[in-house]
């Protein structure tokens, strides 16, 4: 008994052994689990999420920042029983931790009242104004751009993400194709998960030279996500995304925002002092900032503003969500700097997040992150000269977009996060889906007005029907050549006819590509159609679906015009480019119209047809200005300098039967610039003069406007052909006020109107010999020449209706006794501005 007892007493004890040893080992395991925990960080003052706060577990150096949203996601290995959440100026929070593998945990922060670092904080605007005003007297001393030069590797980071992808939407019928790509959402909050669609990359090392001024950037690698555009990579280095905070104005998708540390910032700003602490060995003061009125382009925010010599440390900021900016809901900078050289301070690190407003309420919208990183800072470099030689601003090595990831691995600053290294390989699955190539079939035939069908693409559709008093209904087919047939050539052609006159009109074009940097090519084209040109860009033209529908009820003047055109194209550096143009053309009008060919009257008239072969030779000059190109056709985004056009022209005759020989010379000065606080302008400038004597449809006529939509650079109250001269000259000037005035109106700010006013002159002669050609009474045409007067019309306009109409009333202020004129008119417009 006694053995039996001592036996199961051992056996009790080695059950209770291995019961324990079980049970600290299903701890341990419990606690080595995975934890992941996210959440949002907002001020609790403003309800504003605190972007790059630190979240960590409490004791060690397990953490993360938040993101521009304040959003956080921390992963731990094992088990913590609380997490912190700390920001200088504000009182450091913990919470308690669940044992759960994901949850969320959710901070509001409060402003610290308490003493830091032995400094007593003294909040009040009083105490900021004396330190703003210090920071901005030392502007120029703190100001990177005082260096002679500085140069520095910069590395570029932008992604674009469709934001707020709700289940109804993964449900969404269109939507199920693409099921596969929703594997990438990020979930970082349950509030707002976001799908990353577009990414790029970049590194170069800019150069910059104070004494003579000069800029340059050497662009050594560029990686785009679902782009293969050789122009694009231009654009994705430093010197088309930074502002300097040290600026009075900072531009910003095309508005003038005011720097927080403006010359004239207490204008705009109200400054408090939030907290005062020892960093190292400098002492570091907190201001945030907020706008003093709504709706003026400004930021509200906070900066670390480090005592000595009173340089910027930090500035973290938001536009006012008043701010008369269209398609924004929100707009955050973050920008940190660090000392070189132990004494200037430098921008080591800069982020722009702008969050575009969706289409409507709970609907999807974009957000578009930049994240840029600079290394390497050089101050006076001795051999800055030697570095910045050559003639462009900007150099895209060869190889730029040919790098693997082993090279971007070597020289990210930053790496990629589990999201952005899985775009690239979303994008290029995405572009291999049928249903996707069918959505972006339809977004380009809307965009372009062509349908690709292989090698050819038809269009466009916008001039399929027409309506005119000559051809009556007009139906009209097109095509052209898409990229699949070839890149660098592009044959088109098109067949119209007309109801009425049973006529079949026709044309085509070739295009060839040289060379696409610098831009060389060749173009022919020819015609044998109702005239169907536009004095502007901005016109419709008379062969379109709304032909018929805009225009004043006033007599049509067209012409039949049978041409042959040849051009060639060459462009230079420093935005200088040429091109040489041969015109052969027949012109024959749906009017009654004679002139006289000799310097008399009592010669015998002419029949209306004019043939003409000219030679024309033009240029074009606009400074650094830039290009988005696709493989046959680019568009100008412009330049910040004047554009200045010449043409000079010269009539050859008796060459295929031309009947004249003339010269007409050309100029025409375009510019646009900001003038913050009240706005932008724009003026164009026109002078022109012929030589000869000629028909008055080879002279200089004025450009007037028939439709009712507002044409930015036509006379909008004068007919077509009202007046004609052989020398002339002409201004129109536009002035947009903004948001101006109209936002201090209680009942308009949230309409968030824009007003702008406009003038518009035209000066012209006629040489006597010209006058006597075109002095026949049998001339439908009735001109007239703005000699001792000038032409002249006014408008006050209101624009950003509904965020895309524009709406002019228009006074014409002279002339006012022509024929089929208005003395007053409104015309409307639509366009597309931030």
């Amino acid at each position: 008994m006694h053995k039996t007892s001592t036996i199961g007493s051992k056996f009790a004890a080695v059950k209770k052994y291995i019961f324990l040893v079980a049970f600290l080992l299903n701890c341990l395991a419990s606690l080595a689990q995975p934890f992941k925990i996210k959440g949002k960080v907002i001020d609790k003052l403003t309800s504003e999420p605190m972007m790059f706060v630190n979240v960590y577990v409490a004791g060690t150096t397990l953490g993360t920042p938040t993101d521009e949203n304040g959003v956080y996601e921390l992963s731990i290995d094992q088990y913590y029983d609380s997490i912190e959440v700390s920001n200088m100026g504000y009182t450091t929070q913990r919470k308690s931790v669940a044992k759960i593998a994901v949850q969320i945990i959710n901070f509001e922060m409060l402003v610290a009242s308490q003493e830091i670092a032995q400094v007593t904080i003294n909040p009040g605007p009083d105490h900021a104004d004396i330190m703003m005003r210090k920071v901005i007297d030392s502007k120029q001393k703190n100001n990177p751009e005082r260096y002679e030069s500085y140069q520095y590797e910069t590395y570029n980071k932008m992604e674009i993400d469709l934001d707020d992808i709700g289940k109804k939407y993964l449900d969404n019928k269109l939507m199920k194709p693409f099921h596969i790509i929703f594997d990438n959402m990020d979930s970082t909050s349950n509030e707002t998960p976001f799908l990353p669609l577009f990414m790029t990359e970049s590194l170069s090392n800019f150069y910059y030279r104070k004494n003579p001024k000069k800029s340059k950037e050497v662009i050594l690698g560029t990686k785009i996500s679902g782009i293969k555009n050789e122009s694009v990579n231009q654009f994705l280095g430093s010197m088309y995304q930074n502002f300097n905070i040290y600026d009075n104005w900072l531009p910003i998708l095309g508005k003038s925002f005011v720097s927080p540390i403006s010359d004239a910032g207490f204008l705009y700003y109200k400054y408090y002092l939030m907290d005062t602490a020892v960093y190292k060995t400098d002492t570091i003061y907190k201001i945030l900032f907020k706008p003093k009125r709504k709706q003026e382009n400004t930021f509200y925010g906070e900066c670390w503003i480090v005592n000595k010599q009173w340089k910027l440390q930090q500035v973290s900021m938001n536009i006012d969500k008043e701010s008369n900016i269209n398609f924004v809901n929100k707009l955050a900078v973050f920008q940190e700097f660090e000392a070189v050289n132990d004494t200037a301070m430098f921008l080591v690190k800069d982020k722009l997040i702008v969050v575009f407003a969706a289409t409507k309420k709970d609907s999807p919208g974009l957000i578009g992150r930049k994240t840029s990183s600079y290394k390497k800072i050089i101050l006076n470099n001795p051999n800055i000269d030697w570095l910045l030689k050559g003639y462009d601003d900007i150099v895209v090595h060869d190889d730029a977009d040919k790098h693997d990831e082993r090279y971007w691995q070597s020289v990210r600053h930053d790496s990629l996060s589990k999201n952005e290294k899985a775009i690239y390989t979303m994008v290029d699955s995405l572009k291999a889906m049928p249903m996707f190539k069918t959505y972006v079939d339809y977004i380009t035939l809307i965009a372009s007005g062509y349908k690709q069908f292989g090698k050819v693409e038809l269009g466009p559709y916008f001039n399929v029907y027409s309506n005119n008093f000559v051809e009556g209904h007009r139906l009209r087919v097109g095509f052209r050549t898409s990229n699949k047939f070839n890149t660098r050539l592009e044959f088109g052609s098109f067949v119209a006819y007309g109801l009425k006159d049973k006529n079949v009109k026709y044309g085509g074009h070739f295009i060839y590509v040289i060379d696409k940097q610098p831009r060389r090519e060749i173009k022919i084209n020819y015609l044998n159609d109702i005239d169907v040109s536009n004095t502007s860009t901005t016109d419709f033209g008379q062969d379109n679906l709304m032909s018929g529908l805009y225009r004043r009820p006033i007599a049509q003047k067209l012409l039949h015009i049978h041409s042959f055109e040849a051009s060639y194209f060459h462009e230079l550096r420093f935005g200088y480019s040429n091109k040489f143009t041969f015109v052969r053309k027949n012109i024959t009008p749906y009017f009654d119209f004679v002139y006289y060919e000799g310097n008399f009257p009592f010669l015998e008239e002419q029949t209306a047809q004019i043939q003409t072969a000219e030679v024309k030779l033009s240029a074009h000059f606009a400074y650094k200005e830039k290009f988005l190109s696709s493989n046959i056709y680019r568009t100008s985004l412009g330049s910040k300098y004047p554009s200045l056009d010449i043409e000079y022209t010269i009539g050859i005759p008796y060459v295929l039967g031309s009947q004249f020989y003339y010269q007409k010379l050309q100029l025409n000065i375009y510019d646009w610039f900001k003038l913050p606080p009240i706005g932008w302008s724009e003026y164009t400038l026109h002078t022109s003069k012929t030589f000869k004597s000629l028909p008055l449809l080879l002279l200089d006529v004025l450009p007037g406007n028939e439709t009712y939509f507002y044409n930015n650079f036509s006379f909008n109250l004068m007919n077509r052909y009202e007046f004609v001269t052989d020398q002339n000259i002409y201004i129109m000037w536009n002035h947009h006020f903004e948001g101006l005035l109209l936002n201090k109106i209680p009942l308009l700010q949230k309409l968030k109107l824009r007003w702008l006013v406009s003038g518009k002159a035209a000066w012209g002669s006629m040489t006597a010999e010209n006058i006597r050609t075109n002095s026949s009474r049998k001339n439908f045409l009735k001109y007239y020449i703005p000699y001792k007067i000038p032409y002249s019309e006014a408008s006050v306009g209101v624009e950003n209706i509904f965020k895309v109409v524009r709406i002019d009333a228009i006074w014409r202020l002279s002339y006012l006794q022509n024929p089929d004129i208005s003395k007053f008119g409104v015309r409307a417009g639509l366009q597309l501005n931030f």
